[in-house]
């Protein structure tokens, strides 16, 4: 192997990093989205609770029974905090690289 063909390697390599942390880091910003979503949606649930409370015949305490009743709206803020520090540790690793 000549100089020449040993710089083209080490370019490919590098721009096959970029594209790697470029990649890594959209799928951070994502997961940051996602987090900011799920807590967020906890938040809205939360308050409706509130008023269902407040209120129990009204159309909000109706609108509660039904996020009461769907699976998915299972204690986001907590699987946001589960979240997090995997999400520091990630930030922390990207900062590193």
């Amino acid at each position: 192997m000549n100089t020449t063909e040993l710089l083209d390697q080490g370019i490919h390599l590098l721009q096959l990093r970029h594209r790697i942390l470029m990649l890594f880091k959209a799928t951070l910003a994502v997961l940051v989205l996602e987090i900011l979503l799920q807590i967020m949606e906890a938040e809205q649930v939360a308050a409706v609770a509130v008023l269902a409370a407040q209120e129990p015949r009204s159309k909000v305490a109706m609108e509660a029974q039904v996020f009461k009743a769907h699976p998915l709206l299972l204690p986001t803020v907590g699987l946001a905090l589960v979240e997090a520090p995997l999400l520091v540790i990630t930030l922390a690793v990207v900062v590193l690289v």
